[in-house]
């Protein structure tokens, strides 16, 4: 037998390219890859998909003495779910119709079918809801005096319908001396996104004629119920206990479960239980990606006695690779289901035995804060090098093992952005690529060191079309010791801060770079506004009645009718401001505060904090914020803080 690892497969997508290349150096020893003859079935749309999958079933039609139709469409896609078995039992191809016409592909394929055969016999799946009355005269229409064309089950719900149909296979199987195995699929037929698992089991039902049954989840419909009166002993449920849970695999007496942790390991797990139980043959299989594609195509792939496998759209999924990549599965032939808009070329490329196509993770963003991007992603099958492409240029390459994550580190982003391309390459001589552009994101700070050499005491609103007013302007407190006025501290922190922030590629905007200067505290606010400064930082030293106060607080705006907006992210950047301030200089931790008084903020329409540095009258702290080892390390505390919190800003 045939043997089976299964692993959650991981999936993402980004650009591709794939390409041959020169060079090949010989495959790793133990190296698993995938690499067969496989060939893309497929038609410009779903309808036109199923008739080119029936056509390769049936060349020239030949033989084609019943037809299977349903409806195509997302809404009724129940109907077909379990029809694999009919198709079976009458030997038949399934069509697919809307509710509105009949596709020109499906009109085309039925006539030449009856221009093929003696007579045809067409049998429509599902209720008037999803093949009107009209439609079903037209199917009359086109088959004439030569066929015929019944729609059994009118009324119902999906899980009466699978009844139905389970009922009719045992009957034709008995009409015609037929045997089927004496088992029973049961899938979870709740919902749309819970069909796979039934689909997985399609090929293996068209194959064999082992009915599927539908239930949901936690409980098991009336319909199942009495049908499992009379069902056979083996009754095999597919899928986890998510989709059929413990409770329904007693109610139901299941014999046994083939599922796996996702849908793509689910169809693995039935392909290899499938072949364990002598039902059907790994080595020949379809791979689908959208479920029209797997309904019809489970019809194909059925009638060789292969397994229907399910991947996502850009490259296999690493359950799908794993089975056809072990040496004892030995895939011969295989089959890609549907156009290139749901099954790429990457992905058939990638059975033809080519890298899957790499992915770049999500910490590689496509708009770089700084001046540096860190470039980290994962591969999936058949690869066994990575290069780094910038701009056109190898930076560098890694030997990596199939599904493996790399991990480049950081590169330079240069004012322009850098076009990163990941290169998957393996010793066959085939590539596959993704690229990702990454901007460089400047940030743009706004730092306006308080006060001035003169006050103005011009009265501002407090806010725009307030009432309520303030002095423009003040010069500030006055060192109780060293006799220095704040307006000039305030200016030499906040130039160091310039410097350390630009220094890490943040653009700084000044309000100030003098002292003798007049701007109110609203046109400061203008400037941070004008510049659409990611965060304004106000740097202040503070003052009170008692020498004994000390310690550093950063203010944010608490939240009116002008700084709404602006509150919240205001608060953070004072959050995390405060916690780097404290943490470089040591000084006591005074908190993040909430202000509604002050020109500066409510005039601000970006995040918005101001830092009171120390106390100018405690005379300790006055002469310690006169050194320049102390202005480093408030300046240097603040830089951490604005990083920190402009880190939270990446796109």
């Amino acid at each position: 037998m045939r043997r089976l690892s299964l692993v959650i497969a991981l999936a993402v997508l980004i650009t591709l390219g794939v390409t041959a290349i020169a060079g090949a150096v010989p495959w790793p020893a133990g190296a698993r890859r995938v690499a067969v003859p496989v060939t893309r079935v497929a038609g410009p749309d779903r309808f036109s998909t199923a008739v080119a999958i029936a056509q390769r079933t049936y060349p020239a039609w030949s033989g084609v003495t019943h037809v299977i139709v349903a409806s195509g469409e997302d809404r009724a896609s129940a109907d077909p779910l379990t029809a694999a078995s009919l198709c079976w039992a009458y030997d038949a191809p399934i069509l697919l119709m809307r509710a509105t016409s009949t596709p020109a592909s499906t009109r085309a394929a039925l006539a030449a079918i009856v221009s093929a055969n003696t007579t045809v016999t067409v049998h429509v799946v599902g209720g008037s809801g999803s093949v009107p009355p009209a439609r079903v005269a037209e199917l009359k229409a086109l088959v004439g005096s030569r066929g015929v064309v019944e729609q059994p089950w009118k009324t119902g719900d999906r899980y009466t319908l699978a009844v139905g149909i389970a009922t009719r296979v045992r009957r034709v199987a008995t009409e015609t001396s037929r045997t089927a195995p004496p088992a029973v699929f049961i899938a979870n037929g709740e919902s749309r996104d819970k069909f796979w698992d039934a689909l997985a089991a399609s090929a293996v039902s068209r194959s064999k004629g082992i009915p599927i049954l539908l239930t949901a989840a936690n409980t098991v419909p009336a319909a199942t119920q009495a049908a499992l009166a009379s069902a056979p002993a083996t009754r095999v449920v597919v899928g986890g206990t998510g989709t059929v849970s413990l409770a329904v695999y007693g109610r139901v007496r299941g014999t046994s479960r083939w599922s796996g942790p996702d849908r793509y390991g689910t169809a693995t797990a039935i392909a290899a239980s499938a072949e364990r139980a002598g039902w059907a043959d790994s080595s020949r299989f379809g791979v689908a990606v959208a479920m029209p594609d797997a309904v019809t195509g489970a019809g194909l792939v059925g009638r060789d006695g292969g397994v229907l496998l399910l991947s996502g759209r850009e490259r296999l999924a690493k359950p799908t690779w794993w089975l056809l990549s072990d040496p004892a599965t030995a895939p011969q032939r295989g089959y890609l289901l549907g156009g290139a808009g749901s099954a790429t070329p990457a992905l058939l490329a990638e059975l033809n035995g080519a890298p899957a196509m790499p992915t770049l993770g999500t910490n590689t963003p496509s708009s770089a804060s700084g001046s540096t991007a860190r470039i980290a992603g994962s591969v999936g099958g058949n690869t066994t090098l990575v290069k780094l492409v910038v701009n056109g240029t190898v930076k560098a390459t890694k030997s990596l093992l199939p599904w493996a994550t790399f991990d480049f580190g950081t590169i330079a982003v240069p004012a322009g952005g850098a076009k990163i391309t990941i290169i998957a390459e393996n010793p066959d001589g085939a590539t596959a690529s993704c690229s990702r552009t990454v901007n460089l994101k400047v940030f743009v700070v706004c730092i306006d060191p308080g006060h001035q050499t003169h006050a103005d005491s011009t009265p501002e609103p407090i806010g725009p079309g307030s009432t309520v007013t303030k002095p423009s302007v003040s010069s500030g407190a006055t060192g109780v010791s060293t006799r220095i006025p704040e307006y000039k501290t305030t200016l030499l922190i906040a130039m160091n801060l310039k410097r350390r922030l630009e220094a890490a590629g943040i653009k700084v905007i000044m309000t100030r770079t003098t002292n003798d200067v007049n701007i109110s505290n609203a046109e400061r606010a203008m400037v941070a506004n004008k510049a659409g400064a990611d965060l304004f930082v106000r740097v202040h030293c503070d003052g009170s009645t008692s020498s004994s106060v000390t310690g550093i607080s950063t203010l944010y705006p608490a939240s009116n009718q002008w700084t709404a907006p602006i509150s919240a992210s205001s608060k953070s950047a004072a959050v995390t401001m405060q916690k780097a301030l404290i943490a470089k200089t040591g000084a006591v931790n005074r908190g993040a505060i909430q202000r509604s008084d002050l020109s500066g903020f409510n005039w601000a329409k970006v995040p918005s904090v101001l830092v009171e540095a120390g106390f100018l009258s405690n005379p300790a702290e006055d002469r310690l914020l006169a050194t320049t080892a102390y202005q480093d390390k408030v300046a240097e505390g603040m830089a951490q803080g604005v990083k920190a919190y402009l880190n939270t800003k990446r796109p």
